[in-house]
């Protein structure tokens, strides 16, 4: 859990892959980690924001990858997220 938030705080966007969907990665900011949901403000392909965090059950989270050329490139394209739905820098 500590590890989500330490790189949610350190890199804009972070990309979640979960169990039994390791060919997907969400990406998107961080909203709020705990126990047992991790929650992101995703961003889409096309670099349009989601209009609300979604949820992802923290125990299935299997990887989580930061600061890659697309993220860098996505969060170009898509600028800063909605006001209120992330977590303070």
């Amino acid at each position: 859990m500590s590890v989500i938030r330490t790189m949610g705080a350190l890199f804009g966007l972070i990309g979640v892959e979960r169990e039994g969907h390791r060919s997907a990665t969400w990406i998107g900011r961080l909203t709020d980690v705990g126990p047992k949901w991790t929650w992101l403000l995703e961003v889409r392909p096309d670099g349009s924001w989601h209009q609300e965090p979604l949820g992802y059950k923290t125990k299935q989270i299997t990887l989580v990858t930061a600061d890659s050329m697309y993220q860098q490139a996505l969060s170009t394209v898509a600028g800063p997220p909605p006001e209120g739905n992330v977590l303070p820098d």
